[in-house]
C-alpha cells in the first residue's frame, strides 16, 4: 500500500497480510481526499480514525498535515500503526479499545472523524456508532463525519447526512450538522 499524496506521497507501507483488515483502494482514498480538501484545511486538522486497521486512511491526513488518533481494538492492527509511525518519525496517537467504549467516554474535540467499521456490521451496530459520533463529536457544525461501508448501506434519511459516494463496493457516507 502507498500514501497518494503530501509530505510522505508514494511511500509504500508494507502491510501484513495477517492483519484483519479491508484496504480502501488508492482511487477511492484520493476521491474521497480530494472531497475533504474542498470541505476543510487538513494542515493542522484534527483527525480521529476509528476502525484504524492498517492505518492507511490515518497517514493520508498525516501526510497532508493533520494530527491523527487512532482507535482499533486489534492488537496487531495498534502494533503494524505504531511500528509505522515509528518508521516514519512521525506523531500519532494510538488507542487499542472498542470503539463503542471509546466513543462513551469521549471528551476530545476533532475536526473530522472517519470511521471504517467492519462490512459484517448489524443495522443496529451502525445506528449505535453514528448516534455516539453524533452526541459526543458531532456537537458543532465545523465537525465532518465520514463513514466508509458496503456500498448496499444506506444512511441518507439520517439527520445530519448530506452526501454519499460509491467506488466499487466500498461507499462512504458523510455527515455534517446543519447550522441554525
Amino acid at each position: 500500500m502507498r500514501i497518494i499524496s503530501g509530505k510522505f506521497k508514494g511511500r509504500r507501507i508494507k502491510v501484513s497480510k495477517s492483519l484483519p483488515i479491508r484496504p480502501t483502494t488508492d482511487f477511492a482514498k484520493e476521491s474521497i481526499f480530494n472531497i475533504i480538501s474542498n470541505d476543510i484545511n487538513l494542515n493542522d486538522s484534527k483527525v480521529l480514525d476509528l476502525f484504524s486497521g492498517s492505518g492507511m486512511i490515518g497517514f493520508e491526513f498525516i501526510s497532508r498535515g493533520s494530527e491523527v488518533m487512532f482507535v482499533d481494538n486489534n492488537i496487531k492492527c495498534i502494533r503494524h500503526i505504531s511500528n509505522t509511525l515509528n518508521l516514519l518519525k512521525i506523531n500519532g496517537k494510538t488507542i487499542r479499545k472498542d470503539v463503542f467504549k471509546y466513543l462513551n467516554n469521549c471528551n476530545e474535540n476533532f475536526d473530522l472523524v472517519f470511521a471504517d467499521p467492519p462490512y459484517k456490521f448489524s443495522d443496529e451496530e451502525y445506528e449505535k456508532l453514528i448516534s455516539l459520533i453524533k452526541k459526543n463529536i458531532l456537537t458543532n457544525p465545523n465537525v465532518l463525519f465520514i463513514l466508509e461501508h458496503f456500498k448496499k448501506k444506506d444512511f441518507s434519511q439520517i439527520e445530519d447526512f448530506f452526501d454519499n459516494r460509491c467506488y466499487g463496493d466500498c461507499s462512504f457516507t458523510f455527515f455534517k450538522q446543519k447550522s441554525g
